[in-house]
C-alpha cells in the first residue's frame, strides 16, 4: 500500500526541476521584464499545462474563475513535436488508463474496442466520468457496449482542426452534467483561421512508424469565415517479436503463454469412464514433439503455447479525417456551424491460430482408437512414460480426449479487419436580447458513430465432425442435439458409402506427427523439419479454414443535444448570471452477423433452441444478441458569478437532471481570494450523480472472455446489466493555492477530493474465482461458478470452472485524493528567453470500500493507488506519480526544448504473476523515464516551419509486467526510441 511521503515528494520534484535545467539556487536571473527586448516576446510561448480559466456558461463573466484547467495550444503541441492523442494523454499527469496503442485488456472486452480509438482518463475514474466536448458541445461516445462504461473517441478529431485543448482537472457536474463528474477535456476548433496551411510528418521508430498528411484552408465566404481542413494518417504495424522485451521465454507463470497448446496432451480414460469431472484427474502424457514445435512442457500435464508472436504492440492503421466550420453573423446575431467527419480502419487485425476450446471434457475433442493421427503414434509406443514416471498402455480401445488446442505453434495467424466512422454536425446561435443586458446562446449537435469489429472463431460441431474423419464442407454427414451428450451433440445420418477420412471427409489431427514446421520464433523445428512429421497424416489448411468463421458486430451509438442558455447582468463588473435548459438523448443499437446472433443460433448445432447453456455455436468466441436502447436526459441548470469586491471572486451553480428513472439536484460553489500581489487561494464544493447508464440497464447477456487465475486459462464471462441499479453520488472538493510574480514565475498547488457512493460496476470475476478456491467462501460464489456439465453445484476442482456469471452492481464506495503540481516561468537568457516548467500529480489514495456477497466479503477494503489493477474494474493502472519538466529556450527564428517525463513505480498486485522462472520479485513494475529532444526552425520569409523531434532519447523500454504483451498497455510507451520530421507550410 503506497503512503505520502512529503519528503520524497518534494525531493522529486526538486530533482526533476533540475534535471530539467531549472536553477537550483535561489532564484532564476534577476533581469526585470522591462529588460527584456520587445522582439522576445513574440517568440512561441511554452504552455505545457499552463493554468488558465474556463468551465462556466456565463459570458463576459466578470470574476477570474477558480477553477484548476490544463491549456493545451497549437504552440505547445508543436513544441512537443506534434503528439499523437495516445502519447499526449498518456503523459498528461492527470490521467490515467489510456487506451490507444494494445487494447488488450482493457474493461475484458478487447473485441468491442478497435484500436483506431483513444480515450482520456480524468483521475483514472473511467473514461466515462470525463465529458469530451468540441467548441463546448457534446459528442457521441463509441458504439461499442462496455462494461466499464463508453466514452468519447479523442482519436476522431483532426489535430490540423484544434486550436488549443482545455482540460478542467476537478468534476464539473453541476456545471455540465452527470457525465463530467471527473472533469472536462473541450477542444476548441481555428475557428477564425484564414489562409492555407499544409503539415506533413512522418515518425519513425525500428520496425514501424507514423505517416500523416493534413491540411487546413480558411477564407472569407461573403461576411462569414469558412474553415476547411484535411488529415490523413497511417500507422505501421509493430509485431510483438520485434521488440526482444517483449518475446520471452516461459516465465514461470503468467499471460502470453497459454495453458492450452497445439501440441497438446492426451488423456488416456481408465476403462470407458466420460464424466466430464473425473476425466480432468485421468491418466495422460504430452505429446513429445511439444518441445521441438517450440512449447513447453509442464510434466505430465499439458504444452504450453506462446501466442505472443501473434500479437501485435501496435497495430496497422487507417484514419482519414475532415472537419469544417462557417463562422458569422447577420445583424446582432452570430452564427456557427460545424461538420465532422472521420473513417478508421484497422486493415490487417491479427490473432491467434485459433483459441483454446472453455470446456475440454465435452467430448468434442474426442480421438478414436481408429483416428489415423493415434494409429501411427500407438505403432511407435504401444506404451508410454510419461513425465511422471507413470507408463501407459495405449493400446486399448477406449477414446483419448485431447487436451490443446486446434492450432498452435504450426500458425499461421487468422487476420481479420475492423472499421468504423464518426459523423458530427452542429450549430449554434448567440446575440442580445434587444436593447437589455440579455443575450442568449441556442445550440443544437448532433454526432453518431458506427463499428464493426471482426473475432475468428470455431464451430464446436465442425470440430465434433473432424475430430471423428467427417470434416469438410462436401462430405454429407451432420449432427443433432443430444442432451444426454456432454458435448450435447451426436453424429447424424452417415450415407451409404460414406467413411471416415474417405473421399470428401476428412480428419482433423491433433498430433505433431502431422505438423512439419513450426512457426514459433527460434524454435528446434522452425528450420529444420519435424522428424516424426508424416505427410499423409496432415490435414490440409482447407480443413481449418472449414471450421473457421467470422463474427461480426455492428454496433452504433448517437447523440442528439440541444440547449439554450440566458446570460444576463445583475450588476455591471459585480454579478453576471446564467441559466439555461439542456435536452439530450443518447440512443445505441448493436447487430451481429448470423453466425454471431445468439437469437438465432443460441446453441451448439447453427438453429438449434433446444440447448440449456445458450452461448452460441462457438467454442470460445461467443455472439451477442442484437439490441435497441436510448435514454432521454432533461438538465435546467443556473450560475452566478459574483464579485463583492476587489479581493474575492464567487460562482455559485446548481444543476438539476431528469433521467425519467431518477433526478438530482447538485450545487457547486467555487471561491477565489486574492491575498495580496503574488499570493491567491482558490477552492470548490460540489455534489454531483451519475445514472445507470444505457448499457448498465441492459439485461441482454454479454459473453466474452477474461483470464481466470485458478485455471490458468481464459474463460466465457457472462455478464447482464441490471434494471435496479442506483444511481452513483459523489462530494468532490478542490483546495489550491496561486503564487504569481511579476517576473513571469508562477506556481499552483492544488489538493483534490473525491467521494463516491454507490459507484458503478461490476462483480469482479477474479474475486469470485478466488472465493470458490476457499472451502470457507465457496458456498456464497458457487451458484455463479459453472463447472463441467453446466452445474453450479461447487462440485467441480477450482482449475475445472468453465464459466462465470457477473452482472452490473453498485459497489459501496470509493474515495480518491492526490495533490496537483504546476511551476512555471519566462526569463531573458543571453540573446534569448528561457521557459521552464514542472507539472505533476500524486494521487494520494484511491481506497474502494469493501464488497460483501452473500453475507461473505468477496473484495477487502483494498488501495488501488500504486497498483497494476488488472482485475479491478474500478480502477486502471494507478501509479502514484506523474511528472513532465520541460525546458525551452527561444532565440531569434530557433527554438529548442528538452522535456522528462516520469512515471513512478507500482505493484503488480496479482499474487499468480509475482515470480519470475530464477525467483526473481515480479511484485514491482518499475519507474518509467523518458527524455525528448525537439528543435524547430521558422524559416525566414517562407511561411516554413521545420520540426525535428527526438523521442525517448535513451531508447527506454517500458517496464516489465508480467501480462500478454510484457508491458503496461494503458500507462507506458512500447515504441523506443523514435526520430520525427514535421514540415509545416502556411500560407496567409
Amino acid at each position: 500500500m503506497y503512503t505520502f511521503d512529503l519528503r520524497s515528494f518534494a525531493l522529486k520534484v526538486f530533482g526533476l526541476l533540475c534535471l530539467a535545467g531549472m536553477p537550483c539556487s535561489a532564484a532564476l536571473a534577476d533581469q526585470q521584464e522591462d529588460a527584456m527586448p520587445d522582439s522576445l516576446f513574440l517568440l512561441p510561448v511554452l504552455e505545457a499545462e499552463a493554468i488558465v480559466v474556463t468551465g462556466t456558461a456565463v459570458r463576459e463573466s466578470p470574476i477570474e474563475l477558480p477553477y484548476a484547467v490544463a491549456r493545451i495550444d497549437r504552440a505547445s503541441l508543436a513544441e512537443q513535436g506534434s503528439p499523437s492523442m495516445v502519447d499526449l494523454f498518456k503523459n498528461l499527469s492527470a490521467s490515467s488508463g489510456v487506451i490507444g496503442e494494445a487494447n488488450s485488456w482493457y474493461n475484458a472486452q478487447s473485441g468491442d474496442i478497435p484500436e483506431t480509438v483513444a480515450n482520456i482518463n480524468l483521475r483514472g475514474l473511467g473514461a466515462s466520468r470525463s465529458l469530451v466536448l468540441i467548441n463546448g458541445r457534446r459528442q457521441t461516445y463509441v458504439p461499442g457496449r462496455l462494461v466499464g462504461g463508453r466514452f468519447v473517441d479523442v482519436n476522431a478529431f483532426p489535430s490540423i482542426s484544434i486550436e488549443r485543448m482545455d482540460i478542467l482537472k476537478e468534476g464539473a457536474g453541476a456545471v455540465y452534467g452527470s457525465d463530467a463528474i471527473a472533469g472536462v477535456a473541450n477542444f476548441i476548433t481555428r475557428g477564425s483561421f484564414e489562409g492555407f496551411e499544409l503539415d506533413v510528418s512522418y515518425d519513425y521508430f525500428d520496425a514501424a512508424g507514423d505517416a500523416q498528411l493534413g491540411g487546413i484552408w480558411g477564407g472569407k465566404v461573403g461576411d462569414s469565415n469558412l474553415v476547411i481542413s484535411l488529415e490523413h494518417k497511417r500507422r505501421g504495424n509493430l509485431r510483438a517479436e520485434e521488440r526482444d522485451w517483449a518475446l520471452r521465454p516461459f516465465p514461470n507463470y503468467g499471460w502470453g503463454w497459454s495453458w492450452y497448446g497445439n501440441p497438446g496432451a492426451f488423456i488416456i480414460p481408465d476403462g470407458l469412464q466420460t464424466d466430464e469431472s473425473i476425466l480432468a484427474g485421468e491418466p495422460r502424457f504430452v505429446d513429445p514433439g511439444c518441445e521441438g514445435l517450440g512449447g513447453y512442457q509442464v510434466g505430465a500435464s499439458t504444452c504450453r503455447f506462446r501466442y505472443q508472436p501473434w500479437d501485435s504492440i501496435i497495430e496497422k492503421l487507417q484514419h482519414t479525417r475532415g472537419f469544417a466550420e462557417l463562422n458569422g453573423s447577420f445583424g446582432e446575431t452570430d452564427y456557427h456551424l460545424e461538420a465532422l467527419y472521420h473513417d478508421a480502419r484497422v486493415p490487417e487485425w491479427e490473432t491467434t491460430p485459433s483459441f483454446p476450446p472453455i470446456a475440454f471434457y465435452d467430448g468434442v475433442q474426442q480421438v478414436g482408437a481408429d483416428h489415423p493421427g493415434r494409429v501411427a503414434f500407438v505403432e511407435q509406443n504401444p506404451t508410454y512414460t510419461n513425465s511422471a514416471g507413470v507408463t501407459l498402455d495405449l493400446t486399448g480401445d477406449q477414446p483419448w480426449y485431447f487436451f490443446g488446442r486446434l492450432v498452435g505453434n504450426a500458425g499461421p495467424g487468422r487476420v481479420q479487419s475492423r472499421e468504423s466512422r464518426t459523423r458530427r454536425l452542429a450549430g449554434s446561435l448567440t446575440g442580445p436580447l434587444g436593447e437589455s443586458s440579455l443575450s442568449y446562446d441556442l445550440g443544437i449537435s448532433y454526432s453518431d458513430t458506427k463499428g464493426t469489429v471482426r473475432q475468428p472463431a470455431e464451430y464446436a460441431y465442425r470440430k465434433f465432425l473432424a475430430f471423428r474423419g467427417y470434416g469438410g464442407p462436401n462430405c454429407g454427414v451432420g449432427v443433432v442435439p443430444d442432451p444426454s451428450a456432454p458435448s450435447g451433440l451426436a453424429l447424424g445420418a452417415i450415407p451409404s458409402g460414406v467413411s471416415p477420412g474417405t473421399g470428401n471427409c476428412s480428419y482433423f489431427n491433433p498430433f505433431s506427427n502431422g505438423i512439419q514446421f513450426s512457426a514459433q520464433p527460434d524454435a528446434p523445428y522452425t528450420d529444420s523439419a519435424n522428424p516424426n512429421y508424416r505427410a499423409d497424416l496432415a490435414h490440409g489448411a482447407g480443413l481449418i479454414d472449414w471450421i473457421n468463421e467470422k463474427v461480426a458486430t455492428t454496433s452504433e451509438a448517437s447523440l442528439l443535444s440541444m440547449e439554450a442558455i440566458l446570460n444576463g447582468v445583475i450588476k455591471e463588473g459585480v454579478a453576471n448570471y446564467a441559466t439555461g435548459y439542456q435536452l439530450r438523448r443518447v440512443d445505441v443499437s448493436a447487430v451481429p452477423n448470423a453466425p454471431g446472433d445468439l437469437s438465432q443460433n443460441p446453441c451448439r448445432i447453427p438453429g438449434d433452441r433446444s440447448c440449456a447453456i445458450q452461448t452460441g455455436s462457438f467454442t470460445f468466441t461467443s455472439g451477442i444478441h442484437p439490441y435497441e436502447a436510448n435514454q432521454t436526459t432533461h438538465a435546467v441548470f443556473a450560475e452566478l458569478a459574483l464579485k463583492p469586491n476587489d479581493w474575492l471572486d464567487s460562482q455559485a451553480a446548481l444543476h438539476f437532471e431528469d433521467y425519467g428513472f431518477a433526478n438530482s439536484l447538485d450545487p457547486k460553489i467555487s471561491l477565489r481570494a486574492q491575498v495580496n500581489d503574488f499570493l491567491a487561494l482558490r477552492g470548490t464544493l460540489q455534489t454531483t450523480f451519475r445514472t445507470p447508464s444505457v448499457d448498465d440497464l441492459n439485461t441482454d447477456v454479454v459473453i466474452y472472455t477474461a483470464y481466470v487465475g485458478p485455471t490458468d486459462a481464459w474463460k466465457a464471462i457472462e455478464n447482464r446489466g441490471v434494471e435496479d441499479l442506483e444511481p452513483e453520488e459523489a462530494l468532490t472538493y478542490n483546495l489550491g493555492v496561486i503564487f504569481e510574480h511579476d517576473t513571469g514565475f508562477e506556481m499552483t498547488v492544488d489538493y483534490w477530493n473525491f467521494d463516491f457512493n454507490n459507484p458503478i460496476g461490476v462483480l469482479p470475476d477474479a474475486a469470485l474465482a478466488a472465493a470458490y478456491v476457499d472451502p470457507a467462501t465457496r458456498a456464497a460464489v458457487q451458484d455463479r461458478i459453472y463447472c463441467p456439465g453446466n452445474r453450479n453445484d461447487g462440485s467441480c476442482a477450482p482449475g475445472d470452472m468453465e464459466r462465470i456469471r457477473i452482472n452490473h452492481i453498485n459497489w459501496p464506495g470509493l474515495k480518491t485524493s492526490g495533490i496537483d503540481l504546476h511551476i512555471g516561468g519566462r526569463q531573458v537568457l543571453g540573446d534569448g528567453a528561457i521557459d521552464l516548467h514542472l507539472d505533476g500529480s500524486y494521487t494520494l489514495d484511491y481506497t474502494i470500500e469493501a464488497l460483501m456477497h452473500n453475507g461473505v466479503e468477496l473484495v477487502a477494503e483494498n488501495e488501488a493507488v500504486g497498483f497494476l489493477n488488472a482485475t479491478n474494474p474500478l480502477a486502471p493502472p494507478l501509479p502514484p506519480l506523474r511528472m513532465n519538466a520541460t525546458v525551452g529556450y527561444h532565440w531569434s527564428d530557433y527554438s529548442a526544448i528538452a522535456r522528462g517525463h516520469y512515471i513512478s513505480s507500482y505493484e503488480n498486485g496479482d499474487y499468480w504473476f509475482d515470480t519470475g522462472p530464477s525467483g526473481e520479485d515480479w511484485t514491482q513494475i518499475d519507474p518509467f523515464l523518458t527524455f525528448d529532444m525537439n528543435f524547430q526552425w521558422r524559416i525566414p520569409d517562407s511561411g516554413v516551419v521545420a520540426t525535428l523531434s527526438l523521442f525517448n532519447l535513451l531508447d527506454a523500454a517500458p517496464p516489465y509486467v508480467n501480462q500478454e504483451l510484457a508491458f503496461d498497455a494503458l500507462t507506458h510507451d512500447p515504441k523506443g526510441r523514435r526520430i520525427k520530421l514535421g514540415v509545416t507550410y502556411s500560407f496567409r
